[in-house]
């Protein structure tokens, strides 16, 4: 915030008042940030002053979601409770006083409890180490529904599986793809070492190598094609998921068949 003068001629402008008041014959201006975007007011002093407006600029609400990799949680919520304050607070006020976020089956709440699987363990502790609640996959399940309780265009995952055996992997999976559909969502998740069954769920991938390094995007079908286009032979009995992951790691140097390549050549 800056302090001006009214007075171009006050010789007071360098005395600071320390009390924290600001003089009669000064006032106070500054910027509003809202999401680091500048933000305007009315020039009137009027109620309608207190509506700001984006200054050249658009707001897009709830355009992501993202699932975190760790499960935290308030442990004495139920998972009912957990889904419904997570709806509370992205929806707009008129979906809240129309009970549209409401935990009963026709409620957005309702149904991802139904659709995730949590329907019979709503009114039951979420838990942690300490307090006893649901178990780990139903929490793992729990994080993913916070993120499903609201509209969004996009919705992003970091290592979902972890805690999680490969069927639940698999099941959670099931459900991003079938509800990605349904809603014409786009789902991204990042996955450490996938199962078979969980890559066949995917529509495209990218396969990143050690440092990062992106060496395949695309189509999940097109994915083995292309490596043996570059010379990488799948032997026989390994299957394609665990193919992929080869030729991403430092196993890729025994699987390359550089006589391949010279014959397409």
């Amino acid at each position: 915030n800056t302090l001006h003068s009214d007075n171009d001629n006050d010789n007071d402008n360098h005395n600071h008042n320390h009390n924290g008041n600001v003089p009669e014959n000064k006032f106070l201006t500054g910027q509003i940030l809202y999401n680091n975007l500048l933000v305007e007011g009315d020039d009137n002093n009027d109620e309608d002053a207190a509506t700001a407006k984006l200054k050249n600029q658009t707001l897009y609400r709830n355009l992501v979601a993202f699932v975190r990799q760790n499960d935290a949680h308030s442990p004495r919520f139920t998972v009912g409770e957990t889904f419904t304050f997570s709806g509370s607070c992205k929806t707009k006020d008129s979906d809240i006083k129309n009970k549209n976020i409401n935990v009963d089956e026709g409620g957005r709440v309702g149904l991802t409890l139904k659709g995730l699987g949590l329907a019979h363990v709503k009114d039951t502790f979420v838990g942690n180490e300490v307090i006893r609640g649901v178990s780990g996959g139903q929490r793992r399940r729990v994080t993913l529904g916070e993120m499903m309780t609201f509209n969004t265009p996009l919705l992003c995952g970091d290592e979902i599986s972890t805690g999680l055996d490969t069927a639940s992997t698999v099941d959670i999976l099931r459900i991003l793809s079938y509800l990605g559909r349904l809603l014409n969502r786009v789902t991204v998740v990042s996955l450490l070492q996938p199962s078979p069954e969980a890559v066949s769920l995917f529509d495209e991938i990218i396969l990143l190598s050690a440092g990062g390094h992106v060496i395949y995007t695309g189509p999940a079908g097109e994915a083995v094609g292309y490596f043996r286009d570059l010379g990488y032979v799948q032997p026989d009995g390994m299957d394609d998921a665990d193919f992929l992951l080869a030729v991403a790691s430092s196993d890729r140097n025994h699987l390359f068949r550089r006589d391949l390549v010279a014959e397409e050549r």
